[in-house]
């Protein structure tokens, strides 16, 4: 009779542990849009990078500078803030092969259309597509063009 009653309570504090941690779907998906300014860095997590990290988070910077202008030393600083920070490199290395490809396809001389399409590149690793678009202050591209721009993201993303 205790072992059963053991078993009984431990099933009901896991059920209860497993439907507090869940989500459905709609609150998985939704996204809350917040003001840049009254975002608070996160501590650093790395004191240190391996060379091949710092390799990648250079070709990042240098790929972005023009279109993100922030320091190398404040690109590394924040990459050092990832809990996952090879996850959130190999991310970053998605956004750059995408951002060049597109740059050099579509022949994009102004820089006003290379901050676009990294507006929307970066938009969508916040958001669904959809809500990308529905967000999206575009001046130099098309539509069209941002449609591209999303879907030439989400095939890297699926490989």
């Amino acid at each position: 009779m205790k072992i059963t009653l053991t078993i009984i309570a431990a099933i009901g504090i896991i059920l209860l542990i497993v439907s507090c941690g869940s989500k459905t779907k709609k609150e998985e998906r939704e996204t809350i849009m917040i003001d840049p300014s009254e975002l608070i860095p996160g501590p650093i997590q790395h004191k240190d990078l391996s060379e091949n990290q710092l390799t990648k988070i250079k070709s990042i910077h240098k790929t972005f500078e023009e279109v993100y202008p922030i320091s190398l030393e404040e690109t590394i600083t924040n990459f050092k803030r990832d809990l996952n920070i090879d996850k959130e490199i190999n991310l970053w290395l998605k956004m750059e092969e995408t951002f060049q490809n597109i740059i050099n396809e579509k022949e994009y001389g102004k820089t006003e259309e290379r901050k676009e399409v990294f507006k929307i590149i970066l938009m969508r690793t916040m958001m669904p597509k959809h809500e990308v678009k529905s967000n999206l202050e575009i001046k130099e591209l098309s539509e069209n063009d941002a449609d591209y721009v999303l879907d030439e993201f989400e095939s890297r993303m699926n490989k």
